[in-house]
């Protein structure tokens, strides 16, 4: 069934190419041809940029110095980074480019997950060297560091300690004469002044360790944010990073759904511009059911068989469903006996279980008003009076 979903797909976009090969000029699809290349172009180029940024600088393990600081070794992992993002780029692009992405949606996944994450990685890492650099360039925060200087580098002696190792010569000297009384008065001014110079210190000790927490809480400052981050992060209540990571993720995922369009329609126009000059057939190649040996001949029956192989576009809509009578006589069973419904859930469900791989090149909402037509002729279902084109109203209802 998987190949089956590729001929679906496949089928589908060449029927839309043909489509525009016949709608518009030459000249107007040669236009959005160019148009859309130029967009895939800058599209590209922008992926691969954001993506080496974020696995180069990821590779080399460093963050915004200058690169002749690097050691050899960040040199050949930036380069290995570079080379990762260059396939990955290159490999999306091609999937983009195919017009046939949905096929392949494994590939997808991965890839286009792994180049969301790296890609929105780099844009925030982007915006918070941006705060760091915004911060470290303010006149506040150089203020601060200026102070943390000034009481770094200033004598450690305070003026109380000075005095202090004054007055303890003196007392030294009164000591050595005898003078009791002026080492008596001296011991109580020396008494005074150690007290005083433990206070000085200690405030000075506390002044340099505050001025020293303000230097690192204005190093990165959270109001340096892009207004919109900041805007994010008061309305809905989060951090500032995951406003970040929310904007990055949705910025770089509307960017790559306009990748995926500008991919599919340069393919679109390129095979309509192909068909409109002739060198690619408008019709279809059939679809071989594998391990079978007959195959289908390229006549009335197949083009009833097949929607969309061999046909004028303008027909493809028109095409009858056939339908095997094993398939309706055994829905007419299943419905009799209450074990399928007349919703188009239900119904869906059980075409995909009991149908074949012909039966499912059809769009099921034929096949399904096909079972249902059937049954109402059979006298097991009865139209309803209620219903209208447009309405949500069931065309059938079952008989009593």
């Amino acid at each position: 069934m998987n190949e089956l979903v590729q001929y679906q797909h496949g089928a589908r976009f060449h029927a839309k190419a043909v489509h525009y090969s016949r709608y518009y000029t030459l000249e107007q699809l040669k236009q959005f041809y160019s148009t859309a290349s130029l967009g895939f172009i800058c599209a590209s180029f922008a992926s691969w940029a954001l993506m080496a940024f974020f696995i180069g600088q990821f590779f080399a393990g460093a963050e915004f110095e200058s690169m002749h600081d690097w050691r050899p070794i960040q040199f050949v992992y930036a380069a290995m980074g570079i080379a990762l993002a260059t396939a990955i780029t290159i490999a999306e692009a091609v999937l983009f480019n195919s017009g046939r992405a949905r096929e392949y949606l494994l590939v997808m996944g991965f890839a286009v997950g792994f180049s969301i994450f790296a890609e929105s990685a780099a844009t925030m890492q982007r915006e918070q060297s941006t705060v760091a650099f915004k911060s470290t360039q303010s006149e506040v925060y150089k203020a601060t560091i200026k102070a943390v200087d000034v009481l770094a580098t200033t004598s450690t002696l305070t003026p109380a300690q000075v005095k202090l190792s004054q007055l303890q010569a003196s007392y030294a000297e009164a000591k050595q004469l005898g003078n009791k009384g002026a080492m008596d008065a001296l011991q109580a001014r020396i008494l005074r002044l150690e007290q005083q110079a433990e206070l000085e210190q200690a405030n000075r000790t506390s002044s340099l360790q505050n001025t020293i927490t303000q230097a690192k809480a204005l190093e990165y400052d959270e109001t340096k944010h892009q207004a919109m981050i900041r805007f994010l992060a008061e309305v809905l209540g989060f951090s500032h990073v995951v406003s970040s990571a929310l904007l990055a993720f949705f910025l770089i995922l509307t960017f790559k759904i306009c990748f995926h369009y500008l991919g599919a329609m340069r393919q679109l126009n390129e095979r309509a511009i192909s068909i409109n000059t002739g060198k690619i057939s408008a019709s279809i190649e059939q679809f071989r059911i594998t391990g079978t040996v007959q195959t289908v001949e390229n006549s009335q029956n197949t083009a009833n068989a097949l929607p969309y192989v061999n046909q004028a576009l303008s027909t493809v809509n028109a095409v009858h469903v056939q339908l095997e009578s094993s398939l309706v006589d055994l829905f007419k069973e299943h419905l009799a006996q209450g074990q399928v419904g007349i919703s188009f859930r239900e119904l869906k469900s059980w075409i995909a279980k009991h149908s074949d791989e012909k039966t499912a090149l059809y769009d099921l909402q034929d096949v399904a008003d096909s079972l249902l037509n059937s049954a109402a002729q059979s006298g097991l279902l009865v139209e309803n009076p209620e219903y209208e084109k447009g309405n949500r109203k069931p065309r059938y209802l079952k008989t009593a």
